[in-house]
C-alpha cells in the first residue's frame, strides 16, 4: 500500500465532502461535468465546481442539475443557470450531444451561492442556492454545439501546381 501524508488524505476527503465548504458566494470554475440520468429517467448533469479565489481556493463543491420537464419553473432555473455558465438559449436550441455539452461546460467560470441544508442522512451538506455569471458579467460564448473540428485548408501555391519531375509519365489512352 502506498503511503501518504494524513494531511493530504484529509484534504482529499475535504474535497469530497468530509467537511463543508462554508456558506457564502464563491468564484468557481467547472472542474468536471458528467451527463447521466436520474432514477426517474430524466437527464441530469453532475458538475463539480472548484473554488478559485479566497481562503477556500481549491475546495470542490458538487451539484446535480436535473432537467425536470414536468416543472416549468425548474426548467427556467436550469436554463438560467446554464446561461450563467455561458451556455445560452441558442446553444441548447441547437440540440448539443451530452458529451459536447459536458466538454463545453468544463473550465467555464461562474459564481455560486452556497448554503447548508440537511441531507437525507440528517447530516449537513452543501446546497448550491444560485449559479450566477462570473464577476464582470457574462461568459464568452460557448463554441457552437454543431461545430466540427477545424480543418486547415492547404494554401494554394502561387502560379498554380508544381509538376513532379520524378513522377512516372503515363501513356495516353
Amino acid at each position: 500500500m502506498a503511503s501518504a501524508a494524513y494531511s493530504d488524505l484529509l484534504k482529499a476527503a475535504d474535497d469530497e465532502g468530509l467537511s463543508l465548504c462554508p456558506a457564502g458566494t464563491y468564484d468557481v470554475k467547472v472542474q468536471k461535468a458528467e451527463a447521466t440520468t436520474t432514477a426517474k429517467g430524466n437527464k441530469m448533469f453532475v458538475l463539480t465546481y472548484e473554488v478559485v479565489t479566497g481562503p477556500n481556493a481549491g475546495r470542490r463543491v458538487k451539484t446535480w442539475m436535473s432537467i425536470t420537464p414536468d416543472y416549468p419553473g425548474l426548467l427556467k432555473k436550469w436554463f438560467r443557470e446554464m446561461a450563467a455558465m455561458g451556455l445560452d438559449r441558442d446553444y441548447w436550441a441547437a440540440e448539443p450531444a451530452d458529451g459536447k455539452a459536458c466538454a463545453d461546460l468544463t473550465n467555464r467560470m461562474c459564481r455560486i451561492e452556497v448554503g447548508v441544508r440537511k441531507g437525507r442522512d440528517g447530516e449537513d451538506t452543501e446546497d448550491i442556492k444560485k449559479v450566477m455569471p462570473p464577476v464582470g458579467g457574462a461568459q464568452p460564448p460557448a463554441p457552437s454545439p454543431l461545430a466540427s473540428p477545424l480543418v486547415t485548408p492547404v494554401p494554394a501555391m502561387a502560379g498554380g501546381p508544381v509538376a513532379d519531375t520524378n513522377a512516372p509519365t503515363l501513356p495516353p489512352f
